[in-house]
């Protein structure tokens, strides 16, 4: 089986280009606040998007800072040492969660504790 590379990479491009899109609200609170310099921006992202795909798009857009929170030798940190989510006023720490257009995903600050 000989495959065309060229055509290959033009069709899975153009579906990956031409895939449909979301748009999500995300609100930086406290911490994330002052990294970001923002309150909050709108994103887009594809419809099958989740919390993770939010995360790696953000680190993107604001690099290190961001990034060294976020993730520790080149992964996802694992979800108990991840800050806390809302979506749409609801918290998870799943970060595999589809998100859904028009969603607002709030970003808490970790959370820590003791006695």
């Amino acid at each position: 089986l000989i495959l065309n590379y060229r055509l290959f990479d033009k069709y899975i491009r153009g579906n990956i280009l031409s895939e449909k899109k979301i748009k999500v609200t995300v609100k930086y609170l406290g911490y994330f606040r002052a990294l970001t310099d923002k309150a909050e921006e709108s994103i887009e992202i594809n419809q099958d998007g989740t919390i993770k795909d939010v995360v790696e798009l953000i680190c993107g857009i604001h690099g290190d800072k961001l990034r060294n929170v976020f993730y520790k030798d080149g992964k996802i940190k694992e979800s108990n040492a991840l800050p806390g989510f809302m979506v749409s006023g609801r918290g998870t720490s799943d970060v595999t969660k589809k998100l859904n257009d028009g969603e607002t995903l709030a970003i808490l600050n970790p959370i820590a504790g003791g006695s």
